[in-house]
């Protein structure tokens, strides 16, 4: 399946160019996947993890997240992040949070510099 979605993908991403070069306005394009991004994104959630999850660890986080935000989601999308060092960082539309450990860091490296 991926690979006929990346064929497909391929033939939509030249109609839309060619299309912004006959129109001439390809300086269009950085626009058209910012919405692409944000379109894709809307019911999509993104938990960053310092390592990969077990099934049952997924799991957990997803209804957490439901729990939390009485929200449906269409998809989750776990992605491994070793930046984090322990924890998770949740997105979600325009809403970050961030309970890792480098987020706590960077939180507490702000509140001594106020």
């Amino acid at each position: 399946m991926k690979d006929k979605e990346k064929k497909i993908a391929k033939e939509v991403a030249e109609v839309v160019i060619d299309y912004l070069e006959k129109n001439g306005v390809a300086s269009a394009l950085p626009m058209v996947l910012d919405l692409l991004r944000k379109k894709s994104a809307q019911n999509s959630v993104y938990i960053y993890t310092p390592r990969e999850l077990k099934k049952d660890e997924r799991l957990s986080l997803k209804k957490m997240f439901t729990k939390l935000t009485d929200t449906n989601v269409d998809k989750f999308s776990f992605v491994k992040d070793e930046s984090l060092l322990d924890g998770v960082k949740i997105m979600y539309k325009d809403r970050v949070w961030d309970f890792s450990l480098s987020g706590q860091l960077k939180s507490l490296k702000q509140s001594q510099n106020v």
